[in-house]
């Protein structure tokens, strides 16, 4: 995996993200993801300065992204930011090679 570059989510990436979605999701599917996909990076109002999404490109191509959803809860009157995760999308040629683990591993 040394050639694998593990990193933060960045704007440059959206079309990467949905290219990788094309392996995944019907088509039909592709324009709803976009826009849940868009609050979640860009508008949801917990983001707390912070990128929601882990990515592993090697080169310039997208090979699997991890995403988390922030939320904050109170507990006991206690208020924690946190996070939701949620998708860990692998490109199908990169499956069994162990990117999935490390991603949620170093998220």
């Amino acid at each position: 995996m040394k050639d694998f570059s593990f990193r933060m989510y960045q704007l440059e990436d959206k079309q990467s993200i949905y290219e990788l979605w094309r392996t995944h999701f019907r088509p039909e599917l592709i324009d709803k993801r976009k826009e849940i996909f868009s609050w979640i990076a860009e508008r949801n109002p917990y983001l707390m300065g912070k990128a929601t999404y882990h990515v592993v490109f090697k080169g310039k191509k997208l090979l699997a992204y991890y995403g988390r959803i922030p939320t904050r809860f109170v507990v006991k009157g206690e208020v924690m930011d946190t996070y939701f995760c949620h998708d860990v999308l692998v490109h199908p040629r990169f499956w069994g090679k162990g990117i999935a683990d490390k991603l949620v591993k170093n998220a």
